[in-house]
């Protein structure tokens, strides 16, 4: 991993990868290592990932902060544990709120929380759980079910006191001009809200330059 990243800084001056590995943190001591032997080689390049909020500890973020890491994605899916359990999460909503907690505490490191619009039984109400008292700095909401209550619930929760200050990125399947269009919106609305510009771009371009 760390012979790649060093390929891509030197040979092609990559400044940001996000690292397109779901088990890529499976392994603690793992990870550790690999932030270790980025700052013994004195690599600048910064890079994300996916997260699974059972991984996260103090001494994991700190780590991964040193080592460049400035953005983590957690599938947190539903702020609704009956939904969580529905799907077969198995994670519960105090372990999603502890690991967001212990990133902002104890790095800088940016969070992403990724959601989903539209489960099987969730309400209107329901929807509108995605996002309160989790805190993460992004909001990614994807509709599985385009043309259910999940873009209206969106709107509610930009006018909610909890979560109006939060950035929110709609992803739909429905078509890749709409998400296009959306994320342009998107990113004039979130910088004004104090999200760090270089974050915010990268996130939206990676999700863009996936296939539609």
């Amino acid at each position: 991993v760390v012979d790649e990243l060093q390929m891509l800084e030197e040979e092609y001056g990559a400044t940001y990868v996000y690292l397109m590995d779901p088990l890529f943190m499976a392994e603690r001591k793992r990870v550790i290592a690999i932030c270790e032997e980025i700052q013994r080689r004195g690599l600048k390049i910064e890079w994300g990932c996916d997260a699974n909020v059972k991984t996260i500890n103090p001494e994991l973020a700190r780590a991964m902060e040193a080592g460049g890491c400035v953005e983590l994605s957690l599938g947190i899916e539903s702020g609704v544990q009956r939904l969580l359990d529905v799907v077969n999460k198995r994670t519960t909503l105090a372990e999603v709120r502890e690991a967001v907690r212990c990133i902002q505490q104890h790095s800088t490191i940016k969070v992403e929380g990724l959601f989903i619009l539209g489960l099987p039984g969730e309400t209107s109400e329901e929807s509108l759980e995605a996002a309160r008292t989790k805190s993460p700095d992004l909001i990614v909401m994807d509709v599985m079910m385009p043309g259910m209550h999940g873009l209206a619930a969106v709107s509610k929760l930009r006018h909610d006191p909890e979560t109006a200050k939060i950035p929110i990125i709609v992803i739909s399947a429905v078509a890749r001009d709409e998400l296009e269009m959306a994320a342009a919106d998107f990113q004039a609305e979130f910088i004004n809200k104090g999200v760090p510009p270089d974050i915010l771009v990268k996130s939206i371009q990676r999700r863009l330059d996936q296939p539609a």
